[in-house]
């Protein structure tokens, strides 16, 4: 690949994705142009994760599964997303196994886990293994994002004293996600790898 005739077509840190047939490449002109992701067998081209997965794996924020797999369909964990966060947090740094137990610590001292929502009460009760539901993802990155206002939605199923009520109004203004049909959100509905990485990829973008 001609790295001189591609600076100038496209400027630095510019991400390309090389697509052939139903297999794709990313690379991004920084310094010699780097593969920064093989294919995932499980993330076809034009896929709705696609892109978000691409975010996450050129920003360390997650790795696949294994070597071919990303798993866009399984079960994520709290401990997972807030290792996501933490990673989209810190900038820079390669995603590590370890960073999961530094994400717990990080969201501690952010105080997006252990004070509940209410007076300022410390909350001990975190499980990481627990999954991760649609209210609990979208009071995460809320908090992460400094817990801005927004304008308030109307769904059925999130009552007015919801303690993630703030964060459903904010995910949905922000579009980071919306209901699961024109009057439910689905508070308790698991997310997925998939779902979470693309949460986090429009908060981000």
């Amino acid at each position: 690949c001609n790295s001189d005739r591609l600076y100038e077509l496209f400027e630095t840190n510019t991400l390309l994705r090389i697509t052939v047939g139903e297999s794709f490449w990313l690379f991004q002109l920084s310094g010699e142009p780097k593969l920064i992701s093989s294919i995932f067998t499980d993330v076809p081209v034009g896929n709705w994760v696609t892109d978000p997965v691409a975010w996450a794996v050129q920003n360390d924020i997650t790795n696949g599964t294994a070597e071919d797999k990303f798993s866009p369909e399984q079960n994520c964990t709290q401990a997972q997303i807030l290792t996501f966060l933490y990673r989209a947090a810190r900038g820079e740094g390669t995603a590590a196994a370890g960073d999961m137990d530094k994400a717990v610590s990080w969201a501690r001292e952010e105080g997006v886990i252990g004070a509940s929502f209410e007076k300022g009460m410390i909350d001990d009760s975190f499980d990481g293994s627990t999954p991760c539901t649609r209210a609990t993802a979208v009071s995460y990155i809320w908090q992460a994002f400094d817990k801005p206002d927004a304008q308030a939605s109307s769904f059925t199923d999130v009552p007015t004293d919801a303690p993630y009520g703030y964060a459903v109004d904010w995910a949905v203004e922000k579009g980071v996600t919306n209901g699961t049909s024109d009057t439910a959100f689905s508070p308790d509905k698991v997310c997925s790898r998939g779902e979470i990485v693309t949460f986090l990829y429009r908060a981000y973008n």
